[in-house]
């Protein structure tokens, strides 16, 4: 078996693409958490999926508590109601890949299948990335300091993730046994 999953498409990856570009300090959580993901499909480690993805959500919910819109009931999302949908496809897309990790990791599919499986799950993370960008990009459209959000990062996520708390020696969140 090779070292991580198929590719049959030649579009490039998240991480080769949209993630190397320049983003909001807002979104480092959540690219290194996306990166951890990612590593762990590279490396076969199956049991990383949905740690690595509870990361990922963390670090959207950290982003969307640091712009006041977490709740679906803030005041910012009820003054800008394209933002609040932005919102909910963002947890949409968060459920998706908590689903998609969940099937990526169980352990009686075949090995084909999991290729399948773990590239939608990669593919699904891409799409989260780039649906917070543009949800960032709309906030700043709408008159939200994305800046002054992301220099509060030394909130108890920032500082986590900046101790390497979520990071391993194999760089796939969780820390081998053995």
């Amino acid at each position: 078996r090779s070292n991580g999953f198929p590719r049959t498409d030649h579009r490039p990856m998240a991480s080769e693409s949209s993630m190397d570009a320049y983003h909001p300090p807002l979104m480092v959580p959540l690219l290194r958490a996306v990166s951890v993901l990612q590593n762990a499909a590279r490396t076969n480690r199956t049991a990383h999926f949905q740690p690595s993805t509870a990361y990922i959500i963390s670090s959207v919910r950290g982003l969307l508590m640091d712009l006041g819109c977490l709740s679906r009931d803030a005041p910012i999302l009820k003054k800008y109601s394209l933002l609040a949908k932005e919102r909910k496809q963002i947890l949409s897309d968060l459920a998706t890949l908590v689903s998609q990790s969940k099937r990526a990791s169980k352990d009686e599919i075949g090995e084909g299948q999991r290729d399948l499986e773990v590239e939608e799950m990669i593919r699904g993370s891409g799409q989260l990335f780039a649906h917070v960008r543009g949800f960032l990009a709309l906030a700043v459209q709408c008159g939200i300091s994305i800046q002054a959000a992301s220099q509060s990062q030394s909130s108890e996520r920032g500082s986590l993730d900046t101790q390497g708390r979520w990071d391993s020696d194999e760089g796939t969140l969780v820390r081998a046994v053995g």
